[in-house]
Formats: structure tokens, C-alpha cells, sequence
């Protein structure tokens, strides 16, 4: 049985709230049928966490802080598996070393977190707001990160294979040696991100915003794109063997399905507009015939690319 405080304690009060912790308990306790003892998280971890702030290496698994204000928390190598968070507001915690896996942090705030080396497999992260945040060698897999914005976020060396990223916002990101394999990433926009020595093989990148990024030497092996945007990208020593190009035949989707600055009505596989592609490794000529490129595109001897048709 999972246990909640949110129906007995206001977190709108925190941190006063934790002198009503001790009676909360008991009342916990007393209720028949019920022990504290067998429930998910530690009793005395809660209170030392709703009275000082701060509960490092604590057991807080499955606790329902939703909505809680813990802006400035020290959690760093506390557990928090399957913790609900959702509308949670840590601005500038410290969640370094913590194990969040199935945690519920939909909606939640957590600009300038550090979240380094963190536990986030599987996590529900809707609309999570991660700006600045440092997620340097979190663990990522198999995340759910639609529509969250982690503008400017350090995710380097961190491990997102299969993670679901859709309409996801990492512009500015600091995404060097990440691991995306066999990720998705839908409406996603990357731009002027640091992707060097990024994997991306076996990635789904439909409509990807890679304008001004830095993907020098990054895989993408076995990927597939779908009019994805690599505008002035630097993809020196990038890996593109056996890359799927798909053409796009169909007309323009609705409002609601295509985000803001992607025209799907164009028949790109990519456009490599300003991209420099002179030291690619497996770039074909059949890969360049589903893309497009401009007068500013560099291409290695032999090769040629189509003009993007206009976009006016």
C-alpha cells in the first residue's frame, strides 16, 4: 500500500508544515489495519525532508510529494522509485545520485536541478521544465519527455536510449558522447545544440531541428529521418552509413500535429541548407536525392544535392 500525505498536509505551508508531521504519523499509525512500518517510504525520512529541506541517502520511494515546494531540496543519493512528483516545484535541487526510476514528474519545475548521474529510466517527465538543468551521465532509458523543455540543459554522457522525446525542447543543450539510440524524436528541436560523438544509431528523427548544431563525429547509423532541419549544421566526421532517408509524399498535416516552424508539406527526407557534409563517412548520392540542400551546402567530391524548394 503506497502511502500519501497530500490529503493531510497543505505543501503550500512547507517548510511549517513539518511541525504537523509527528501527528500526522500517528494518526497514520493509529488508523486499524495500518502500519507505518509496511509502507513505501521511511516516516522518519519524510519529516527530516518537510522540516530541514535536506534528507540525503533518504528512502523516499513511491511518497506522493505532487505539488510539494521543495525548491533548494538537498536529495543527492536519496530514493525516490516511483515517487509521484507531478506539479512539484524543485528549482535548484539537488537530486545528484538519486534513483527516480518510474517517477511521476509531470509538470513538475526543476529549472537548474542537478540531476547528475540520477536514475530516470522510465520516468513520466510531461512537460517537465528542465532549463539549465545538469543531467551529466543521468540515466534516461526509455524516458518520457514529450513536450518538456530542457532549454540549455548539460546532458552530457547521459543515457537516453529509447527515450520518447516529441515536441521536446533542447535548444542550446549540451548533448556531447548522449547516447539516443533507438530513441524517438519527433518535432524535437535541437538547434544550435553540442551533439559531438552522439549516438543516434537506430534513432526515429521525424521532422528533428538540428539548424546550428554541432554534431561532429556523431553516429547516426541505421537512423531514419524525416524531413529533419540541419541548416548550418557541423557534421564533420558524422557517421551516416546505411542512414534511411525517407521521402515524404503526403500533403500538410493540421495545426495540431505540426509544431511551430516545421512545414511538412515539403517532400524532404532533410535539408542540409549551410550544412557542411565534406567529411561525412557513408553519405550516398542516393541519401542526398530524398534531401535538399543550398548554394551554401558542402558536399564531398562526386556528390550533388537538389535546391530546398522555397518555403515563402
Amino acid at each position: 500500500m503506497k502511502k500519501t500525505v497530500t490529503s493531510l498536509v497543505d505543501f503550500s505551508m512547507l517548510p511549517r508544515a513539518a511541525v504537523a508531521i509527528a501527528g500526522v504519523l500517528g494518526i497514520l499509525a493509529a488508523l486499524p489495519g495500518l502500519s507505518t512500518g509496511a509502507l513505501a517510504f521511511s516516516d522518519q525520512d519524510l519529516a527530516k525532508l518537510l522540516s530541514s529541506n535536506k534528507c540525503a541517502d533518504c528512502d523516499l520511494s513511491e511518497a506522493d510529494l505532487g505539488g510539494a515546494d521543495l525548491a533548494n531540496a538537498v536529495l543527492h543519493g536519496s530514493n525516490l522509485r516511483g515517487a509521484k512528483l507531478v506539479v512539484a516545484n524543485l528549482d535548484t535541487a539537488d537530486l545528484t545520485d538519486c534513483d527516480l526510476k518510474g517517477a511521476d514528474l509531470t509538470d513538475a519545475n526543476l529549472p537548474n536541478a542537478v540531476l547528475r548521474r540520477a536514475n530516470l529510466e522510465q520516468a513520466k517527465m510531461l512537460r517537465v521544465k528542465l532549463t539549465g538543468a545538469v543531467l551529466t551521465e543521468a540515466n534516461l532509458r526509455k524516458a518520457r519527455l514529450q513536450s518538456a523543455d530542457l532549454s540549455g540543459a548539460d546532458l552530457q554522457r547521459a543515457d537516453l536510449r529509447k527515450a520518447r522525446l516529441r515536441r521536446t525542447l533542447l535548444p542550446g543543450a549540451n548533448l556531447d558522447g548522449a547516447n539516443l539510440s533507438k530513441s524517438k524524436l519527433a518535432w524535437t528541436v535541437l538547434a544550435g545544440s553540442s551533439l559531438r560523438q552522439a549516438d543516434f544509431t537506430q534513432a526515429k528523427l521525424e521532422e528533428a531541428d538540428f539548424r546550428d548544431a554541432d554534431l561532429r563525429q556523431a553516429d547516426f547509423q541505421r537512423a531514419s529521418f524525416l524531413n529533419a532541419r540541419f541548416h548550418g549544421a557541423n557534421l564533420e566526421g558524422a557517421i551516416l552509413k546505411s542512414a534511411r532517408f525517407e521521402h515524404f509524399f503526403f500533403g500538410k498535416r493540421s495545426e495540431q500535429q505540426t509544431a511551430p516552424g516545421f512545414d511538412t508539406a515539403v517532400g524532404i527526407a532533410a535539408d542540409f541548407s549551410g550544412a557542411d557534409l565534406r567529411r561525412t563517412d557513408g553519405l550516398t548520392q542516393a541519401q542526398l536525392d530524398e534531401s535538399c540542400g543550398d548554394s551554401a551546402t558542402s558536399l564531398p567530391a562526386g556528390l550533388s544535392i537538389e535546391p530546398c524548394p522555397s518555403r515563402e
